[in-house]
């Protein structure tokens, strides 16, 4: 099969999948979730599948993507699928079908999506605490905790945490990947999904 870019590829366990990309694109793989099943097998005629093609290259068949059970004891746990839209005004819960209303849609600045860090809260379901002496912001969920600082780096984050008009933005990314969701961004319809398992 051909491609288009941004394309999403649903594969059943035991099935081996076979595309063509076209010269100059860059081929790039994800498997979500990242529980209860996973992917091996992705070989390419010219390099590895994580790789730019130059123009003058023959394409061949090019890549090999094989999805496999893991053993029956390996349960995956459903994951909530949450979205939001950069200039949208609400986030959406679409296994829970919750959706919050935003007073600030979340924006890109550096490259990076930003929302104000109360409606993070609200989607990831986690506790916020500000120490107004430090500049601090810590996020709980369940037992993971996340702390930094408005204005500095933390490990793992390229975009500060800022305040505007009184409120806290944050790099959504970050924090859904640091509690261990996937994230999916797709330019053409600037839309950000997060699958995270639920709490209990």
């Amino acid at each position: 099969m051909t491609l288009a870019n941004n394309t999403v590829l649903s594969i059943q366990p035991d099935l081996t999948v076979y595309f063509y990309v076209n010269a100059g694109e860059d081929v790039r793989t994800e498997v979500l979730p990242r529980t209860g099943f996973q992917a091996y097998g992705y070989w390419a005629t010219t390099g590895y599948h994580d790789q730019q093609i130059d123009s003058n290259t023959i394409i061949r068949p090019l890549v090999v993507a094989t999805a496999v059970n893991l053993p029956d004891e390996v349960e995956a746990p459903e994951l909530e699928h949450i979205r939001f839209r950069i200039g949208s005004y609400a986030g959406v819960n679409f296994t829970t079908e919750f959706v919050q209303d935003m007073d600030v849609a979340p924006f890109i600045m550096d490259g990076r999506t930003v929302v104000p860090i109360r409606f993070v809260s609200y989607m990831l379901d986690t506790q916020v605490g500000w120490d107004g002496n430090t500049g601090s912001v810590t996020l709980t969920r369940g037992s993971q905790v996340l702390t930094f600082r408005v204005g500095e780096l933390a490990p793992g984050m390229d975009v500060p945490a800022f305040i505007s008009d009184s409120r806290t933005f944050v790099p959504l990314r970050f924090v859904a990947e640091f509690f261990d969701a996937d994230v999916v961004w797709n330019p053409l319809s600037q839309d950000i999904d997060i699958f995270i398992a639920p709490q209990h």
